[in-house]
């Protein structure tokens, strides 16, 4: 797919770092995905009944499998999935650029919390 097919999400890092988001005819939302994985950074006590349904090729985006499997690893050391240690593994990993920077890891739990705040309104 061109760059110039390419189309920027709503939820971009602060920084000036750019996470690409491919268009697509197939069926695909960016805020359900943005809001499972911020979800799991807040809460990840339905870690069990999310991974019994869910695994990272679900996932549309690339940057948004990479996060998943990471958090996948994060609770399997029995370590909580915050921002700040999923940076340290994906840095580990050597898969910290690819996501783009860890304001994106951010940006996913304020989406989360803007969602919620929205829906109680």
């Amino acid at each position: 797919m061109s760059d110039s097919k390419r189309s920027k999400p709503k939820n971009q890092p602060q920084d000036g770092t750019v996470v690409q988001f491919p268009t697509t005819t197939e069926p695909f939302s960016l805020e359900a995905e943005q809001s499972i994985l911020g979800g799991l950074m807040f809460d990840d006590s339905e870690w069990s009944l999310i991974q019994a349904i869910l695994s990272a090729e679900d996932f549309f985006l690339p940057e948004h499998r990479i996060i998943f499997t990471a958090i996948k690893s994060v609770i399997a050391k029995d370590q909580h999935p915050d921002p700040i240690t999923l940076t340290d593994h994906l840095q580990a990993e050597s898969n910290f650029k690819t996501i783009g920077s860890n304001n994106y890891l951010s940006t996913l739990t304020k989406t989360l919390q803007q969602n919620s705040v929205a829906s109680n309104l």
